[in-house]
């Protein structure tokens, strides 16, 4: 295809602050990307947008499809509702109990259930 650019995995972005590779961040506009590296703050840096996790998560319980969001001051997984989110990571793909240290989430996919096919 004449037109593709690139495949929309990995993009690169400066930020204009530091990241740590394997860290989520919110790359602009509340879209997150999780750096592929260690990137200083005037360095355009790649980040993956897409693909499952895994990451530290806070004290709660969570369950498949969930919508999570991320608590950068912990670097941590938080509820969707929590005060402490800083952004919308995307959807958790394995149950964790609240005694659970890290959980797998699908980037950046934020939508609801699909249509029903009866």
């Amino acid at each position: 295809m004449k037109n593709k650019v690139q495949s929309g995995h990995t993009i690169t972005v400066s930020k204009g602050s530091a990241a740590v590779s394997g860290e989520a961040y919110d790359i602009g506009n509340g879209y997150a990307g999780v750096a592929v590296a260690d990137y200083g703050s005037a360095d355009a840096g790649e980040y993956e947008t897409s693909g499952v996790k895994s990451f530290g998560k806070d004290g709660s319980a969570y369950t498949v499809g969930e919508l999570v969001g991320y608590d950068a001051d912990t670097s941590s997984v938080v509820k969707s509702g929590d005060g402490a989110k800083d952004f919308d990571l995307g959807r958790v793909t394995a149950p964790a109990d609240a005694g659970a240290t890290s959980i797998e989430v699908m980037i950046n996919d934020r939508q609801g259930p699909g249509p029903s096919y009866n």
